[in-house]
């Protein structure tokens, strides 16, 4: 857990308790929003598959031709998980991190 030291007008200090989900906006706290993946990258391919990021671009490239994808475009988790018929509960776990 992280601390953050706050001066009030007195010029006392006083520690304000910070975990993963909240930041000091003034002396409120208030919640993030988790952030949530749907975009799949050759790192990850190369983390899933355990092949070389090689390997990750070509089969992203191999998605996008098969999905009529522009160059540019993303590859989502789910197009990803129907091309390769890989479960999506199997490959959620490497995405928490």
């Amino acid at each position: 857990m992280t601390r953050k030291t706050d001066r009030n007008n007195k010029g006392n200090s006083r520690i304000i308790p910070l975990n993963s989900s909240t930041f000091v906006f003034g002396l409120k706290t208030m919640p993030t929003m988790e952030v949530k993946r749907i975009c799949i990258y050759a790192k990850d391919i190369e983390r899933i598959t355990g092949k070389s990021n090689r390997y990750g671009y070509r089969l992203l490239d191999r998605i996008r031709t098969h999905y009529n994808k522009e160059e540019k475009q993303l590859v989502s988790i789910d197009e990803f998980c129907r091309y390769t018929g890989l479960n999506p509960e199997h490959v959620k776990p490497f995405f928490n991190n």
